[in-house]
């Protein structure tokens, strides 16, 4: 009787072999800064690992799983009639950068005519969604526009460098831009924090988010951090950050600049209490 019993486990074994044999892995897109790959229009169920640089430029994809980011690697999901949509989560790794979603009014798409022709406005747009939550360690940038996050949003380290210059190689390299963080016109059903961030700027303008945290974070650009017309659910916390502002630049200098305070239904903590100056030798006033 053992001895039946042990065949017929053998042969479930063997069974299942075939079946671990063809079980796939995250689908791989990858390609270089000056070729990147292309994440094409359709569903991916095991996941997507990106190496090098990939692209989301043509129609609808679907990611089921893990979005990884892998290291020093970079997606640009921000070209007009085109879509990235993540039932899971979004993990950006160390030196990676993300940039999801565009719109017309505060980050054109990538492919938007006006981005070669400043005579023009405007028209493109694409709207990403994450299912989960969205979570960077030491990733070079995340920026994300006009996106729903069904989860939280946690960056911590990374950035590069306390600069403003536009690097040599790499994402940013090619975008012809310094390094930056910008979390713009999103809705983030969970938490958005961010810490321990060496970069040129970080903006976070016009989300609606349950809490806000911004903790030791080190920016080059004088006019950063901008924290500008959030809706805050919970509460909003800032400490030891090189600068917040919740008023933006009228000019081309840092003054005079225009108030836009933050709506917050919780508590309002460290250097996020006061209101930021809008004139050269002003004191704050009132709530930020």
């Amino acid at each position: 009787m053992r001895r039946i019993v042990g065949v017929a486990a053998a042969g479930l074994l063997l069974a299942l072999i075939p079946a671990l044999a063809t079980a796939e892995g995250p689908h791989v897109c990858k390609g270089t800064f000056k070729k990147p790959g292309v994440l094409k229009a359709g569903t991916y169920p095991d996941g997507v690992l990106v190496q090098g640089a990939c692209l989301v430029d043509h129609g609808r994809a679907r990611v089921i799983g893990t979005l990884d980011v892998g290291e020093g690697a970079a997606l640009a999901a921000a070209y007009g009639h085109s879509k990235l949509t993540v039932v899971g989560n979004v993990v950006v790794g160390e030196g990676g950068v993300l940039v999801l979603g565009c719109n017309t009014f505060s980050f054109p798409c990538l492919n938007d005519p006006a981005q070669t022709n400043h005579n023009t406005k405007p028209t493109l747009h694409s709207f990403g969604r994450v299912t989960g939550d969205v979570t960077g360690s030491g990733a070079r940038g995340i920026i994300i526009h006009s996106s729903l996050i069904g989860g939280s949003v946690s960056q911590s380290g990374g950035g590069g460098r306390h600069s403003c210059r536009v690097p040599k190689k790499g994402a940013f390299a090619a975008f012809h831009s310094p390094i930056y963080s910008d979390y713009e016109d999103n809705t983030i059903n969970g938490s958005l924090w961010v810490s321990d961030l060496s970069s040129c700027y970080l903006g976070i303008a016009r989300n609606r988010v349950q809490n806000l945290q911004l903790t030791e974070n080190q920016l080059a650009d004088p006019d950063a951090i901008e924290v500008l017309s959030n809706r805050v659910l919970g509460n909003l916390a800032c400490e030891e950050n090189s600068q917040v502002w919740d008023s933006a630049e009228t000019g081309h200098g840092l003054f005079p600049r225009k108030l836009e305070r933050n709506h917050v239904a919780g508590q309002r903590e460290g250097q996020c209490v006061r209101a930021s100056r809008i004139k050269k030798g002003t004191r704050a006033k009132g709530l930020f």
